[in-house]
């Protein structure tokens, strides 16, 4: 290792002895000074602290908590609103967990409202990215030259120091959107091929680009992993299904789920088609993050560029383990113009204790705070009852209305159908679990007393509160005609 350089891009981590290792984590405790953090530095504190040599769990620490204290210095000495808010106190030093969980929360209103008082005045502005908008209100979150450059400068290093070469070691068929206007981008391992499912001509291309090969670095590659929003991947399945397609000429080895919760019935028809484990990912356009379902203990765990929290319903305080709504923080230097410091995204979600070797915790995702009740009402202060803990009851069920995709789409692609439209809802001292049926069953009350009986029977069976609040007395079922409750801009969208 180079003297006075613990982590130059031209070292290998790999040879690095734990004297090196040492060196490291005093340079990042040392020097207070952000223009300090040199991206092939941090990479490479961060590959070891995530892997190398088992993981070095007090590195990450070490890390973690000088990224937070970057972060919370640098909005408050750049954007006007942090500086408002959080006064000079913060604009230099390291800030503690304890100190950090007293700053105030902020969501999606604060940042519609005060817009690009937020942005940082450092950097020069290079795209805009921003939310989809079903919320009425697209939120804008300002990217600059300086972030994306770090972050590709990050990656490549990363790549660098990685058991894989330079080469691409994937050929992705990426389900392309453009409703995020532009995105961060990342060098990765993979040779990208973005397709649009959003009309039919992408359909032909994708199955086009399925059966080819390609002659990457030397030699003939074929798509071996397919990646996009679930309802892409959905939609191009039963194209490929229509088509007679279940098998391809080369074998699809992971697919990759972004955008939509992926119920057990879900899975079960993606994987038994493509022979592949599906692999689901969290992520929202705000902040520059990723939560990644593991496939040893089933929980998804957030990457190094977010610091998480869940945030108790009740107190609003920060807890370690249980259920609560999610605050994340975007970690300078990966979010730079538009920082984000707890920031509650509008989802619900659990924490929990797992034995992983990337994790001690792992989260679980209950749906979005709107789509869920509030049981404070029935001697259960600070607990909830979340969509997503009926979602694959309900999503088995062929007698619920589903509505069709819409479009210029293939045929096939058009009687795809949705999720059942639900709604939960507190009314009258009851939790009322209301569904909309197919248009046969409306006159049917035989079948109607059955499906009733059959629903709440697995609910009770799958779910303790939900148990409780039957044998209390304080939940029921009620059946709707197709498109008659109203759901707002709840959509079914690729």
């Amino acid at each position: 290792m180079n003297q006075g350089s613990p982590a130059s891009v031209y070292d290998n981590p790999s040879k690095w002895s734990h004297e090196d290792i040492a060196d490291l984590k005093k340079q990042l405790d040392r020097e207070y000074d952000l223009n300090d953090l040199r991206p092939e530095n941090l990479a490479a504190a961060i590959f070891i602290s995530t892997g190398f040599m088992g993981g070095d769990s007090d590195l990450g620490t070490v890390i973690r908590q000088r990224l937070l204290s970057y972060t919370v210095s640098h909005a408050v000495r750049t954007s006007a609103w942090y500086a408002e808010t959080y006064g000079p106190d913060f604009s230099s030093g390291p800030i503690g967990i304890p100190e950090f969980e007293s700053l105030p929360l902020m969501d999606k209103t604060a940042l519609i409202d005060h817009g690009s008082e937020f942005w940082c005045q450092a950097g020069d502005l290079a795209f805009c990215s921003y939310t989809s908008g079903t919320t009425t209100k697209p939120v804008v979150v300002a990217r600059s030259a300086q972030e994306q450059a770090y972050i590709s400068n990050f990656f490549t290093s990363m790549l660098g120091f990685s058991k894989w070469d330079k080469r691409p070691q994937r050929v992705v068929l990426d389900s392309a959107t453009w409703t995020h206007g532009q995105q961060i981008r990342v060098p990765g391992t993979g040779f990208s091929l973005p397709v649009s499912f959003a009309s039919s001509p992408g359909y032909e291309v994708a199955l086009d680009l399925l059966q080819r090969k390609f002659p990457l670095f030397g030699e003939l590659r074929h798509i071996d992993t397919i990646s996009g929003g679930l309802i892409a991947l959905l939609a191009l399945t039963v194209f490929l299904e229509d088509r007679n397609l279940r098998q391809l000429s080369e074998p699809i080895g992971a697919l990759h789920s972004t955008s939509h919760y992926v119920t057990e019935k879900c899975r079960r028809f993606l994987e038994e088609f493509w022979n592949c484990d599906l692999v689901d990912h969290f992520s929202f356009t705000e902040i520059f993050t990723t939560a990644t379902q593991c496939q040893h203990c089933h929980t998804y765990h957030f990457d190094f560029m977010s610091y998480p929290e869940v945030i108790d319903i009740k107190s609003g305080k920060a807890k370690r383990l249980g259920r609560g709504k999610l605050a994340v923080t975007g970690l300078f230097p990966f979010s730079q113009m538009t920082p984000l410091i707890r920031y509650c995204t509008g989802d619900l979600v659990e924490v929990r204790e797992v034995s992983c070797p990337t994790d001690s915790v792992g989260y679980v995702f209950l749906g979005r705070r709107e789509s869920a009740v509030d049981l404070s009402d029935y001697d259960r202060p600070g607990e909830f009852l979340s969509g997503a803990e009926i979602y694959d009851i309900i999503d088995a069920l062929p007698e619920l209305y589903r509505p069709n995709m819409r479009g210029p789409l293939p045929r096939s692609v058009l009687n795809l159908k949705g999720m059942p439209n639900f709604r939960l809802r507190n009314s009258a001292k009851c939790i009322e679990l209301q569904l909309e049926l197919n248009t046969e069953l409306a006159n049917d009350q035989k079948r109607l007393t059955g499906l009733n009986d059959q629903i709440l029977n697995q609910l009770q069976c799958g779910n303790p509160t939900i148990n409780s609040l039957l044998a209390e007395g304080d939940f029921k079922l009620s059946f709707h005609s197709p498109g008659s409750l109203d759901l707002g801009l709840q959509k079914f969208i690729l």
